[in-house]
């Protein structure tokens, strides 16, 4: 089956994924990988923000390898500030396509 037959069929019968609702709520991983969830409305509080570098520093003391998603519905100034944050913990961040998980 070529690349072109492929992308045709999953676009007539949708991507085949495990769990396609929870990778949705989850940005395109499993919960079981999700190690802190925050509401959007809570991201957007300044002293959520400005505590983060401790979180982060908390949870890599926990954890090997860690990779911080954030919403597209996070306003701008946040998700750079997040974005921020999580560079200077070596820690990759990505902002995800919602309408992809």
């Amino acid at each position: 089956m070529t690349d072109l037959d492929k992308k045709i069929l999953e676009s007539a019968h949708g991507e085949h994924r495990l769990n396609p609702d929870e990778q949705k709520r989850c940005f395109g991983t499993f919960a079981e990988r999700l190690v802190l969830s925050v509401l959007l409305a809570d991201a957007e509080n300044q002293t959520i923000l400005d505590n983060f570098d401790q979180v982060l520093q908390d949870l890599k003391a926990k954890y090997d390898s860690l990779s911080l998603k954030i919403s597209p519905k996070l306003s701008s100034a946040k998700q750079m500030g997040y974005m921020k944050i999580a560079q200077q913990a070596g820690i990759q961040a990505t902002i995800v396509n919602e309408a992809k998980c």
